[in-house]
């Protein structure tokens, strides 16, 4: 090239000059990330009395639960000492003689959260946050606005994490309208317990015998679901995620089968849970995949709870659609069944597991069964029920440390689509 055509050489376009279609594959590679985990953060701890053995507690929870950025623009809220207590990996900050944290005062003492991006690694908090590249949407204004059509339209936001509700309802409520209608797909955890008292921190406040609750969900749960179903959201896809943990009956004998497993479900019945009502406001979305883990056999249970979700959450069928859904195969629901038990001789080590399809059809009240074949969709299902599991029970391949408190229990896995 001479000097001529150096001089007259026309530079590249800067990047409000390339076309549409071009920017967005540019935002594409710096934002998609598949999914964004969402946790939640502690800002501030009061002095807490000295009716505790366990010293500089409010500095152990800090560090253990820090906020790695500034938060000045993020909601905040408050969760009460004991809650601390009950979060699944909280457990290590706390004696075990620590008899403060089972008193009244310490459901006055208030820990202010707020929400953060979850780290990777728990055990490396700092060096291991994912990377967002969220600076290309504080160029300009337009950038903004093309931008977040990507990053809030093309993840999965996750909220699996220790008080999963309320951080998954300020993190929504501090998006703009705009913002907040262009997220479409959520994961959300929750976890239910029959052991639990009637304080205010859990959902509903009170319910029958040996109902389950939400833990640590309180008023904070209609709120959220209040929110997903509002016009303001245009949600499209749902993944829940289930935890029940019950307190009794004792294990189950023979476990493993789905026939004993359904009579056992039948002679200790367990209430529809009362959680779900609000989520039902919730409507049409495209899928749902629902994974619901149990530490005692809740098949029936899920069946039930997967027919009301798909009836009341999905998208409306079409006419002709309405039509087909008159035959068994439309009105019944398809899903799948991990039993997993422990080898008595090792405790929590898992000794093994097995799957079955089932089939169930509210209308006749039926159940089917059968053992899982190889087609390729299910082995794929096998694939995300495995790398979902690992976060929740024993890992069968390694050395099977129980998490969560499940040796014995039964996973349930459905995907619910609108078409």
């Amino acid at each position: 090239m001479d000097l001529d055509q150096l001089l007259n050489h026309t530079p590249l376009p800067p990047l409000l000059g390339l076309p549409r279609e071009i920017r967005d594959l540019i935002y594409g590679e710096l934002l998609e990330h598949g999914s964004v985990s969402i946790a939640s953060g502690v800002t501030a701890t009061p002095a807490i009395d000295n009716g505790t053995k366990t010293p500089n507690l409010g500095q152990s929870i800090r560090e253990e639960n820090p906020v790695r950025h500034p938060f000045r623009s993020r909601s905040t809220w408050t969760q009460c000492l004991r809650d601390f207590s009950l979060a699944s990996d909280q457990v290590d900050l706390f004696s075990i003689e620590d008899t403060y944290l089972c008193t009244v005062d310490s459901q006055t003492v208030d820990i202010f959260l707020t929400y953060q991006l979850a780290p990777i690694d728990h055990d490396a908090l700092v060096s291991n946050s994912p990377r967002l590249n969220l600076q290309i949407m504080h160029v300009c204004r337009q950038t903004y606005n093309e931008a977040r059509e990507i990053f809030y339209g093309k993840n999965i936001f996750k909220f699996r994490s220790d008080f999963r509700i309320p951080t998954a309802l300020h993190f929504l409520k501090d998006r703009s309208p705009e913002s907040l209608a262009c997220i479409h797909s959520l994961e959300l955890g929750v976890l239910e317990d029959n052991g639990l008292d009637d304080r205010k921190d859990h959902y509903p406040l009170r319910c029958e015998p040996g109902g389950l609750k939400l833990r640590m969900a309180s008023d904070y749960y209609p709120k959220l679901c209040a929110m997903l179903g509002s016009p303001s959201m245009h949600l499209r896809r749902l993944r829940l995620v289930v935890e029940t943990h019950s307190m009794f009956p004792p294990l189950l004998t023979g476990f493993g089968a789905i026939e004993p497993a359904l009579a056992f479900e039948k002679a200790w019945p367990v209430p529809p849970p009362v959680w779900l009502g609000p989520l039902l406001d919730t409507k049409n979305l495209d899928s749902i995949v629902l994974y619901w883990f149990s530490s005692r056999p809740l098949i029936r249970r899920f069946a039930t709870a997967a027919t009301e979700i798909r009836n009341q959450m999905l998208k409306p069928l079409t006419a002709y659609e309405t039509v087909k859904s008159k035959t068994f195969e439309r009105t019944a629901i398809m899903f799948r069944v991990r039993m997993f038990w422990p080898d008595s001789r090792y405790g929590a080590e898992l000794e093994g597991y097995r799957d079955s399809s089932v089939q169930y059809n509210k209308d006749v009240e039926d159940t089917e069964w059968q053992d899982r074949d190889s087609r390729p969709e299910q082995i794929e299902e096998d694939q995300r029920l495995d790398e979902l599991m690992e976060t929740i029970v024993p890992n069968q391949k390694e050395n099977g440390d129980c998490m969560q408190g499940f040796g014995q229990g039964t996973v349930c896995f459905c995907e619910l689509n609108a078409l």
